[in-house]
């Protein structure tokens, strides 16, 4: 995004904002509002704790309509999917039937006390124009995305090792090549 606005649930007005600092490998940013005052903010819960069954609220603005939330349930969790349009696999995410569609993206997935407990991310749609069928996914909020968030709040990039070695299995041709 070039220009990144917010608007409040309790206001119409759109504040200008900043992005600090973003992990497209999580897909996470961190946004800043930059006129002065004072803002509300959600409360953290652990989407670790987390449990299939366990209740799930959607909130975002789907196709533009603003403030909208949807109830469902945790449908499953520690998800993995690769995702079509980067080379990052994401994993343990959060499986909910609560309904997420465009515009959904980047808001929070609530449990029943009211904590943030995943970020609102993609939907399973099986085909490019059928939508969503019910099955969406949700970073979760756990020690890892806490320690990125944390990371990219103080105006750092996350940084992660990389070893360069790629895992497969062995099989006679390679074993006999390799001796």
């Amino acid at each position: 995004a070039t220009k990144v606005t917010v608007t409040l649930s309790n206001s119409d007005k759109a504040l200008p904002a900043e992005v600090v600092q973003s992990d497209p490998r999580t897909d996470l940013a961190i946004v800043r509002i930059t006129e002065k005052g004072t803002y509300p903010t959600a409360v953290l819960g652990d989407g670790s704790t987390v449990r299939v069954g366990d209740w799930a609220i959607a909130f975002g603005s789907p196709f533009r309509l603003a403030a909208s939330m949807t109830a469902g349930i945790i449908s499953a969790t520690g998800r993995k999917l690769p995702s079509p349009d980067s080379p990052y696999d994401y994993r343990d995410l959060l499986q909910t039937d609560a309904s997420i569609n465009p515009g959904n993206s980047g808001g929070p997935l609530v449990n029943i006390n009211g904590e943030v407990v995943g970020i609102n991310f993609m939907i399973f749609s099986p085909g490019s124009s059928a939508g969503s069928v019910g099955i969406g996914f949700a970073i979760p909020i756990n020690d890892y995305t806490r320690r990125i968030i944390d990371t990219m709040a103080s105006g750092k990039a996350f940084e992660r090792g990389q070893l360069g070695v790629r895992i497969k299995n062995l099989d006679t041709a390679m074993r006999d090549q390799f001796g």
